[in-house]
């Protein structure tokens, strides 16, 4: 007899989110609801001074920290 072996993606609903900036909406989101892009080039202005992510987010510019649905790096969809 013999077996076969099926394979089944499981959904991983974080990968479906989108950025929140005009015009990137089409691209994935790699933290506080921005694309690669996006998030870069806010994490250099906040490195720099000239903002915070508090002001980002006041300005609807970017999502609280932990609120993008995506996991942080370095965790595993199975940690608790």
């Amino acid at each position: 007899m013999s077996r076969s072996l099926h394979v089944v993606e499981q959904s991983e609903p974080w990968r479906e989110k989108l950025c929140i900036t005009e015009g990137h909406q089409d691209k994935p989101v790699e933290a506080r609801g921005l694309c690669h892009a996006c998030y870069t080039a806010a994490r250099k202005r906040v490195v720099l001074g000239k903002t915070s992510w508090e002001s980002l987010e006041r300005r609807g510019m970017a999502l609280p920290l932990g609120q993008s649905g995506v996991p942080k790096k370095g965790t595993s969809k199975w940690d608790d």
